[in-house]
């Protein structure tokens, strides 16, 4: 049986210390920021059951048959996911297992990723100049030393881990990988595994990481364990706002989590927001009851985080032009926001704001391109299905706000869920 890392019936994260908190946390109850782990993981079981059968296994030494894959957009929590999944692991089995955690950043060669991986690069780089120097002088004494030794790798460091402990490797922002780097690192999980290495390989990033991951010479995304995460459920967004204000004795009046639960659009970002904003209100207010009083008091300073967010998006579109196709497309969407667009008929939306004359001349590659782009900005969100490939807004009221800056001539509507938006 495996062990239950998040426990729905207990306090804030799993443990009883959320019914004694005081008051005074109200104000940094919530954590709306980038990758921080929020006071009450809502959801995620799939991902969670997954990661946890994995850890059993790897504890009897026994091999991973599938890595893992985590994609979304960005603000759905993937980061949080994981460094959840990392606490708890390390608390519970941290004598037995070795977990590392690597952000790519600016690394361009396997030997960056190398020395990330074995904490050890400035003794390499020091060690490496020794080498260098020894040798200029042993040459100009005319004497050869052969000083090549025997090249460590990615596939070496990791095979050295596994066989002290079992080791798992989570990649955050796995896109932003060099095909290089992707492609020993894959080729490296595949050979291990092979051969019965307890490892597990977990990558995680926004939606155009399968394109990304093409780059990369090995055949590995179809052979993984594929874990696309998306918004929450209602019940999920209700949780994540609910559970940390009772912790703390705030209770709400009857309809009013609804109320907040339709403005978040169950996106993780904005449940955070929110819960952050209702609860410095009432930290400011003392009451301890959410009424809809309380919610439209906290409705400019929501409002407005959202909106900073959402002009950050608007720029990306128009500094990659983008902005006829999100538009077009938010013209769509923003007229019926429960609609799902298949991919025939995002095709043409996108083919009809680039070219109005005669949409069928676009590339069907340029179209591809630009439905990786929107996807992986977090505009568009493939949904989970089998029988089709359609599409929905990664954030309904994003698309409302581009509705709302579109030219004068487009046909435009009332912003979906009448929320105001501000300029």
């Amino acid at each position: 049986m495996g062990f239950p890392l998040f426990d729905q019936g207990r306090g804030l994260n799993g443990n009883d210390d959320g019914r004694r908190m005081s008051k005074q946390d109200l104000r940094h109850l919530f954590i709306p920021g980038d990758g921080g782990l929020p006071p009450y993981l809502a959801g995620r079981k799939r991902e969670q059951e997954y990661f946890r059968d994995c850890v059993e296994a790897l504890k009897d030494r026994k091999p991973i048959s599938q890595n893992m894959i985590i994609y979304g957009p960005r603000g759905n929590g993937k980061t949080a996911l994981l460094r959840h999944l990392q606490n708890e692991t390390l608390k519970k089995e941290g004598e037995k297992l070795d977990i590392q955690w690597i952000t790519p950043g600016r690394m361009e060669t396997p030997a960056e990723f190398e020395n990330t991986l074995t904490g050890k690069k400035r003794f390499k780089d020091k060690f490496r100049k020794l080498v260098a120097s020894v040798a200029y002088l042993s040459a100009s004494a005319g004497i050869e030393l052969d000083l090549s030794g025997s090249a460590s790798t990615v596939e070496d460091q990791i095979r050295k881990k596994c066989k002290k402990k079992p080791f798992i490797l989570i990649i955050d922002e796995a896109h932003r990988l060099k095909p290089q780097i992707a492609e020993s690192l894959l080729n490296t999980s595949q050979e291990l595994r092979s051969e019965g290495h307890p490892f597990l390989l977990i990558l995680a990033g926004t939606p155009n990481l399968r394109a990304e991951l093409r780059k990369a010479n090995a055949s590995f995304w179809d052979r993984s364990r594929i874990l696309p995460l998306g918004r929450l459920s209602p019940e999920e967004a209700r949780q994540a706002i609910t559970i940390p204000l009772q912790g703390v004795g705030i209770s709400f009046t009857p309809g009013i989590v609804e109320e907040v639960v339709g403005r978040t659009h169950c996106y993780p970002f904005f449940t955070q927001v929110w819960g952050d904003c209702l609860a410095r209100r009432l930290d400011q207010t003392g009451k301890t009851e959410i009424t809809m009083d309380t919610v439209n008091e906290s409705e400019e300073e929501a409002l407005r985080s959202r909106n900073e967010m959402y002009r950050t998006r608007y720029q990306e579109f128009e500094s990659q032009d983008l902005l006829p196709v999100a538009e077009e497309i938010a013209r769509v969407f923003t007229e019926n926001p429960e609609k799902k667009i298949g991919k025939r008929e995002i095709s043409l939306l996108i083919g009809k704001a680039l070219q109005d004359n005669d949409p069928s001349s676009i590339p069907g590659s340029v179209i591809m391109q630009t439905i990786d782009t929107l996807a992986g900005l977090g505009y568009i969100w493939e949904t989970d299905s089998m029988e089709s490939t359609d599409y929905e807004p990664g954030i309904p009221s994003l698309m409302s706000y581009v509705n709302a800056r579109a030219p004068a001539h487009s046909v435009k509507t009332t912003p979906s869920l009448n929320e105001p938006v501000l300029q």
